[in-house]
């Protein structure tokens, strides 16, 4: 069985981003590795702001954690604006200057990708017109297609974006780095979407008996190692609670593998409400069914080192940011020895809240390594 992820000091040489969102903008808190001693009681700095009249006009937040190209620092964010006289989230590309991720050197002045384009494939689009938040296209990871996570990116490499469609289904959109630090430059919907579909089948045992898991399946974080890329993403159950889901796949496309069970879910007082029963009762006498109780959702996973790190939002009494990790060595392990529930359960060391006030969407980040 794999070892429990202990923390560690990071040591005061590396420099650390807690990138996060306070609606409606998103912030940056920079430590030092002997300084993240969580939770923070400041914010940091405002790293990027809405911007009126635009497409990302209401607010934005992190999307995937950063990516290494020659140009600099390369993320995927969400905005939230008018479309077709409706709100809808919509994904933009970041870029930062090499030795500073404050520093902005590009941000883009339209969407790169939108529910409804053109390449939106009949599958997709009836899910953003009937699925459970139509109009919505949300990303917590990208991935180079070819590179691992830790490589740096030519302007002619390929990056895969993860991005939930309307809450329900995860997609993959392509695009090269030059693609997305150009105003004109979109991500390309790849023909395969939905990539991810719930399953019936994924059974688990829990208080409220024998449930699927995987009543819904979105809002993924990735990264590639050894020409592997694993896909963690967020399933709401028939039982209203999101847990993190583990799938694999070679050419980041097509999933080779995946996990009857999740590899993450709420074990700790802030990832569930303290009444979870009474917001259960609530939600069906609104909805007919729990719509959304509680649990871990929305990973984001950063490798720093020899290390895996995942924040995600975890859903209580209000929904904050949390922060969990584990070293790639016991990572792989589980996944190469098969191991069971428990096991996986078992793994990740989870640090808790990061900020004591309602906040979400956000990811850690080194440029250090």
């Amino acid at each position: 069985m794999p070892s429990r992820g202990k923390p560690q000091s990071l040591g005061d040489r590396v420099v650390l981003y807690l990138a996060h969102r306070i609606v409606p903008n998103m912030q940056v808190l920079a430590l030092n590795g002997e300084e993240f001693r969580p939770p923070f009681c400041l914010p940091g700095e405002t790293f990027m702001a809405i911007r009126p009249e635009s497409w990302d006009s209401e607010k934005i937040g992190a999307g995937s954690p950063p990516l290494k190209t020659r140009r600099g620092w390369l993320q995927i964010y969400h905005g939230v604006g008018q479309w077709n006289g409706k709100k809808a989230y919509r994904l933009g590309a970041v870029l930062s200057s090499p030795n500073n991720l404050m520093h902005i050197v590009y941000r883009s002045p339209n969407p790169i990708l939108e529910p409804g384009g053109e390449d939106e494939g009949p599958d997709e689009a009836f899910f953003q017109k009937q699925g459970w938040v139509p109009n919505v296209v949300f990303t917590c990871g990208a991935v180079p297609k070819e590179k691992d996570s830790l490589e740096t990116l030519d302007d002619n490499d390929e990056v895969i974006v993860y991005y939930g469609a309307a809450d329900q289904v995860l997609c993959a959109a392509v695009g090269t780095v030059s693609d997305l630090v150009q105003p004109s430059g979109k991500l390309r919907r790849v023909s395969g979407n939905p990539i991810l579909l719930p399953r019936q089948e994924a059974l688990l045992h829990t208080r409220q008996g024998l449930i699927a898991w995987e009543r819904l399946v979105y809002n993924a974080g990735a990264f590639r190692l050894n020409g592997t890329t694993f896909i963690l993403y967020r399933a709401l159950g028939e039982d209203g609670v999101s847990r993190i889901g583990l799938a694999w796949t070679r050419d980041g496309l097509q999933i080779d593998g995946r996990l009857p069970f999740p590899i993450f879910g709420p074990k700790e007082p802030f990832e569930m409400p303290s009444d979870a029963n009474k917001r259960r009762e609530l939600q069906m006498q609104l909805y007919q069914s729990p719509r959304e109780v509680g649990g871990t959702e929305d990973p984001r996973i950063t490798l720093i080192g020899d290390r895996l790190f995942m924040t995600y939002s975890a859903y209580g009494d209000g929904v904050r940011i949390a922060l969990a990790g584990t070293t790639v060595k016991d990572f792989l392990a589980a996944w190469e020895g098969a191991a069971s529930y428990h096991d996986w359960e078992n793994l990740w060391h989870r640090w808790g809240i990061l900020f004591p006030w309602e906040d979400k969407d956000g990811f850690l980040f080194s440029p250090s390594f």
